[in-house]
């Protein structure tokens, strides 16, 4: 068995016209808090605001640097632009931090679909190949049919080895 890595590509954007949706483009990561107060990078889109009005993921990890949501501001209102600007009206509100990393399949798993970042992964730099497109989500990137024919290959390899071992064995005790 070898590992592969982890496919960090990107996936098709699917319109959600959830104002607080945002599927990224391009190789960046977005900039989260985790509750334990490290920071993390996440490619999950699906963001809400908490019972403060900051915006957060859907499992509650906040965006770094906070943004915060005025009360009398509905999250109707809300825009976000391809830069992660975050409006209401012609009201700039704050910015989603947007991040790359050299090496992203490096980056080590944390809680609820983020990452931390490591020697290996690299230090996060502010994103230049990335867009923010506002009002969707970012779907899987996994190909159903090819990781079918891939664990269907691993299994046929697998019985083929546990058959040869056998064969193996059965020999060595037989000829001696």
């Amino acid at each position: 068995a070898a590992s592969i890595g982890r496919d960090m590509s990107e996936g098709a954007a699917r319109r959600t016209d959830r104002p607080l949706d945002v599927a990224l483009q391009g190789p960046g990561f977005l900039a989260v808090r985790l509750a334990n107060g490290k920071d993390a990078l996440t490619r999950d889109g699906n963001l809400k605001l908490d019972a403060q009005g900051r915006v957060a993921t859907s499992t509650g990890e906040l965006v770094a640097p906070p943004v915060k949501i005025p009360k009398d501001v509905g999250e109707a209102d809300l825009a976000i632009g391809r830069d992660g600007t975050i409006s209401a009206g012609s009201k700039v509100l704050g910015r989603l931090r947007i991040v790359e990393v050299p090496s992203p399949g490096q980056l080590s798993p944390a809680a609820n679909n983020t990452f931390t970042v490591n020697a290996m992964s690299g230090t996060p730099t502010a994103a230049r190949h990335t867009a923010v497109l506002g009002g969707a989500l970012e779907d899987s990137n996994t190909d159903l049919a090819s990781a079918m024919v891939q664990m269907l290959e691993s299994q046929r390899a697998f019985q083929l080895a546990s058959r040869a071992i056998a064969y193996e064995m059965r020999g060595c005790s037989y000829g001696t």
